[in-house]
């Protein structure tokens, strides 16, 4: 049978397109009550026994077929035209295809342009609907949810965005569709179509055209039905015995080929272009070595083979295969986290056999590059190729790309598709070369450096920044995260100078945080025109185009910036609702992100409920020294913002809370804005002598000065605290954690001097004072192979004793540069110079005693430090995923959560809490889906108590231990963290209690995002309801209850694509790429 298609056809008539095997049929053949039968369209398994359809009406419906390789699957879906038939190779994964074009549902509640701007992004438009079999099946694939779809207002009149014909229209009665900008959303309960604005947030369906689509158009459908009833009848009931007596295409349809014109004799297309008949042992043969060292009680080849086979087409080559085996296993991933590893191998493996083994033959490709044009276009910078010649044979022989094989799928991907470069489209480095040529590119000319560095990074002890994996190495090598700008002065000169550093520094794919507060208020007098400005607002909308126009690298993503705003300023009301979904549009920048930059007198003004005053800063400051507020904080700012106050120079008096709860309520609805605190991001900056800190950056971990002339720079890396810990009893190794601290920071330092500039002003900021930022990520992973609940006492000195140790090294190696090349140009007055270090300015005193502070004081005081900041832990969203931690400091989110790549959605199941069930026996399919049932939780699952208290989602821990722990590492923090607060049933009051809280802790950052959810999630996804049953589960999430159409009952084979609705959009969810280490 080696090479032939199995076929097996369904009865699945078109009338209906969700129509299911009636258990009158199942009276005739008794096991199909057993049999799972697959609705393509909807993606959905159902036991056929449960429903009732009238499906076997008439033979001239039977008009698909698909391969069968050991498990019956009854597809059913909208084929009008006998000639149009399912091909299993047509769409990816994650796509469903009808006719010819593929579809995808996107959960995500997005404004009808951001949806867009996904299914672009996806090589695809919002979904077209030409016909009502299209519609409805749209209506299938949206689960009964109302989603967006591409009907759109634009010049004066509706059209598709894919710009296919306006052929058909399905408004509702009272909606003619027709009104002015206006989009439009299909409402899938009733089927019809909506006017909507293009604010609200729905979900969507994108739509391309697919692959191919296959056509057999002589083949009887009524013979080959007549042919497969008569294979029924004779008994054959039982699944396995029916797979093995199930007949060829050609002896089932003898005159098959002659008829159609298909050769039904499959074959694959190798890497060399060549024609190889199937031969599916092969399969099995590549996968036995890759699964070395994995668990072989979950891990086998053949099923994975057979799901494998599933999606095979005629002529599939095989780096397809390769794809579609390691999407399979990532898929599996949810039974056993070493199918995720069998995936990255597989993956890993693909790559390998089209890329060079060798880094300097990778570094020639690079170099050598030219573009459509034929132009020289090289990829790597001069000096680095000539160093990479110079010491080929050494890189090379310390390149070990075993160490690929060490990348979980998820992470792998993310690599593959942001980080290696690419020549013609195609992947040309390897993970290691791209280490390699970070390492390189930092160090270039000091060959030890750079292979310590790659051996360091290629263990996953850190990892550098996304920009400087990006760009290290390459002829503009801007390797910065962070940018903080201040408006250059309150003139049109001033803002548009400032917009176009803005535009600069995204260009070069860089974050940006701007101080705003010295630009005057609505209705303030213009010397200059004899007018009346008109506020934050219009300019803001400048900044908010700016930002969606000058995508960062040419096309890769939108910029970001983050705006701060004090909170005296006249304009305050409407900068804190700018990202609010609803008002006018004209007063809406939603892609900008908000910071307010707090005084200690509001946050004392709002705990008495006293008035607050807001102002112009045009009108307010001191005639005498020419300082406004923004200038001042501390003593100096009360002192000044009273005497204002009284000498009458207020625009506005409020009650402090009623501003305060208008913030709240902000924050409640967008997450944001952000929560900085001025007096204590000043008190405790080293770089204090230099002036008033005016601002945070995009991610509000960064703390540095800024001016007219100055661009306030950082570079981040950040360190994998997990790599130190130790599942098997043994002590964290604080050691090897101070060695690589050096090391990391050492690199930092080099960064700032190899560094490519987008400004002049950046240039003079980063040279003089030198900042660096040193992050971490997977902290809870390090709690949890440590055995250490995140809430536990254990936990927290762990805490506090991991960053106690970073700071050190950090300073001891900042000190060693120094005793080199000396201090930073603008040492001399700062706190480290008076002998004041962080711990210092928050009155705390370490109290470990495991390092000696005092010896180090000593040093400091003789050589001083070359770096004047240190440590700013931020978010590591995409680096995290690479090295498959945990997100910077932050707990688990989820135990089940959702890893996205370009082919679709997975459902991953925290894999400490996978090992430790595994190890105690307690995981099976049971568990599984009481797990799935709880959202990830096993607070309500029947496990052991240890288990419970180890395993808390971050909803479950409280707040209040998240925000000490965060000040008893903030003592250690020169700079800030990027600190986020989850927090279930939010309300003003328990929102009140918890700023006031780490306000009062000292903290310079109160609020990164606020991410809420409700108390009882609104949408639950479906699990097999005859297992919970089994099991007594009393879960809400049994049945779909959130404006589905029908309920459905779903096996576990499809949990992903269920589960994926629930672990979504647990309140405003973002990330920062830009700050990501």
């Amino acid at each position: 049978m080696v090479g032939m298609m199995k076929v097996f056809f369904s009865w699945a008539p078109l009338a209906s397109a969700s129509c299911l095997i009636t258990s009158k049929v199942c009276a005739n053949f008794p096991e199909f009550g057993r049999i799972q039968f697959r609705d393509v369209v909807g993606e959905e398994y159902l036991h056929a026994a449960q429903h009732e359809a009238a499906c076997l009406k008439r033979a001239e419906d039977f008009h698909h077929w698909c391969g069968n390789t050991g498990n019956i699957s009854v597809a059913a879906t909208f084929m009008p035209d006998k000639t149009q038939f399912y091909d299993p190779g047509a769409c990816d994964a994650g796509w469903s295809q009808w006719q010819a074009f593929c579809y995808r549902f996107h959960l995500d509640l997005k404004t009808w342009r951001e949806a867009e701007e996904i299914c672009l992004a996806q090589d695809s438009h919002l979904a077209s609907v030409h016909s009502m079999e299209e519609n409805r099946f749209v209506h299938l694939l949206a689960h009964g949810l109302k989603v967006w779809i591409g009907y759109h207002h634009q010049q004066e009149r509706f059209a598709w965005t894919d710009k296919s014909q306006e052929d058909f229209t399905n408004f509702a009665k009272n909606c003619s569709g027709r009104s002015h900008e206006a989009d439009c959303q299909a409402d899938q309960v009733q089927q019809q179509w909506h006017r909507s604005s293009g604010a609200e947030r729905s979900p969507f369906v994108c739509k391309r055209n697919a692959k191919r689509v296959s056509t057999v158009r002589s083949i009887s459908a009524e013979r080959l039905l007549k042919e497969e009833w008569e294979l029924l009848r004779l008994g054959l009931h039982d699944l396995p015995s029916l797979d093995q007596k199930l007949l060829p295409l050609e002896a089932l349809v003898p005159d098959a080929k002659n008829q159609s014109g298909v050769d039904f004799q499959m074959y694959v297309l190798k890497r060399d272009g060549l024609k190889q008949e199937v031969k599916f042992d092969a399969i099995t043969q590549r996968l036995q070595p890759l699964c070395e060292g994995l668990d072989p009680n979950y891990i086998d080849p053949v099923p994975v083979t057979q799901k494998v086979i599933e999606g095979f087409y005629n002529g599939i080559a095989t780096a397809e295969i390769d794809t579609l085996a390691a999407e399979t296993c990532a898929y599996m991933s949810q039974k056993h986290p070493d199918f995720s590893i069998l995936a990255a191998r597989i993956a890993v493996s693909n790559l390998h056999k089209n890329t060079s083994d060798s880094f300097y033959q990778t570094c020639k490709c690079l170099y050598e590059y030219t573009d459509d044009q034929g132009r020289a276009a090289s990829l790597l910078a001069e000096d680095v190729w000539e160093f990479v010649k110079a010491n080929a044979e050494q890189l090379d022989a310390a390149v070990d790309y075993k160490r690929d094989f060490g990348y979980d799928y998820f992470g792998f991907k993310t690599l593959e598709k942001s980080y290696l470069l690419r020549v013609n489209g195609k992947s040309v480095e390897r993970p290691q070369h791209l280490i390699m040529r970070a390492a390189c590119g930092i160090h270039c000319g000091d060959l030890a450096a750079t292979l310590e560095t790659y051996d360091l990074m290629s263990k996953k002890f850190f990892t550098h920044a996304t920009p400087t994996l990006f760009n290290s190495g390459t002829p503009k090598p801007q390797m910065s995260s962070c940018f903080l700008l201040k408006m250059k002065e309150d003139s049109i000169e001033g803002i548009y100078d400032t917009l176009k550093q803005c535009a600069l520094i995204s260009k070069s794919a860089g974050g940006i945080g701007v101080a705003i507060s010295n630009i005057r208020a609505s209705s303030s007098y213009i010397r200059g025109t004899n007018g009346h400005s008109n506020g934050l607002v219009p300019m803001l909308r400048n900044f908010n185009e700016t930002a969606r126009y000058v995508d960062q690298g040419g096309g890769k993503r939108k910029g970001s910036f983050a705006m701060y705003l004090e909170p005296w300023h006249a304009d305050v009301y409407d900068f804190i609702e700018l990202r609010k979904n609803h008002g006018k549009e004209e007063q809406r920048a939603r892609d900008l992100f908000l910071g307010l930059w707090i005084p200690d007198l509001f946050m004392k003004r709002v705990k008495e409920n006293l008035d607050w005053t807001l102002f112009c800063p045009n009108e307010a400051y001191d005639p005498e020294t020419g300082k406004g507020l923004m200038d001042l904080w501390g003593e100096e700012f009360e002192t000044l913002y009273t005497k204002l106050e009284a000498d009458g120079k207020g625009r506005k008096t409020v009650r402090a809370q009623n501003l305060w709860f208008r913030i709240l309520e902000a924050q409640m609805e967008t997450g944001t804005p952000y929560m900085l605190y001025k007096d204590h991001c000043n008190r405790k900056s080293n770089q204090q002598n230099l002036g008033t800190i005016h601002c945070s950056n995009l991610c509000t971990e960064i703390i540095e000065y800024t001016s007219p002339d100055e661009v306030a720079v950082c570079n981040l890396a950040s360190i994998a605290l997990s790599s130190f810990a130790s599942s098997k009893g043994e002590a964290y190794d604080f050691q090897k954690l101070y060695e690589v601290t050096k090391v990391v920071t050492k690199n930092l330092n080099k960064v700032i001097d190899r560094n490519y500039y987008p400004v002049e002003e950046a240039r003079r900021s980063n040279m003089r004072h030198r900042p660096v930022g040193l992050g971490v990520q997977g902290l809870a992973d390090a709690f949890l192979m440590m055995k250490l609940p995140f809430e536990s006492d254990e936990a927290r000195k762990l805490n506090e004793d991991i960053f106690e140790t970073i700071y050190f090294a950090a300073c001891e190696a900042s000190c060693e540069l120094a005793e080199i090349h000396g201090p930073y140009e603008t040492y001399a007055g700062s706190p480290a110079s008076k002998g004041l270090l962080q711990f210092d300015l928050w009155g705390r005193v370490p109290s470990s005693g495991r390092w000696d502070w005092q010896g180090l004081k000593a040093k400091i005081a003789v050589h001083g430090l070359r770096n004047s900041l240190l440590l700013a832990p931020m978010p590591t969203a995409s680096t995290a995923q690479i090295l498959g931690n945990t997100e910077s400091f932050e707990p688990y989110t989820q135990n089940l959560y959702v890893r996205r790549v370009l082919s679709g959605e997975f459902v991953q199941v925290n894999r400490h809490l996978l090992k430790d069930l595994i190890t105690r026996g307690l995981w099976n399919d049971e568990t599984r889906m009481k797990l799935i049932a709880h959202n990830g939780s096993v607070q309500r699952l029947d496990l052991p108590q240890d288990l419970k208290y180890l395993y808390k989602t971050v909803w479950e821990i409280k707040q209040r231990r998240v925000l000490d722990m965060a000040a008893d590492r903030g003592a250690y923090i020169d700079q800030s963290q990027s600190l986020n607060i989850h927090m279930v049933d939010a309300s003003t009051a328990k929102l009140s209690s918890m700023h006031f809280h780490g306000w009062e802790l000292g903290l310079k950052t109160g609020l990164y995002y606020l991410r809420t959810k409700a108390a009882a999630d609104a949408i639950k996804f479906t699990v097999d309801v005859d297992t919970l049953k089994r099991t007594g589960s009393d879960s809400e999430g049994s049945t779909c209850t959130a404006n589905t159409a029908k309920s459905s009952v779903k096996s576990s084979d499809s949990l992903e694509k269920s589960v994926i609705q629930s672990l979504k959009a647990d309140g405003p969810k973002y990330e920062c790429v830009n700050c990501s280490s």
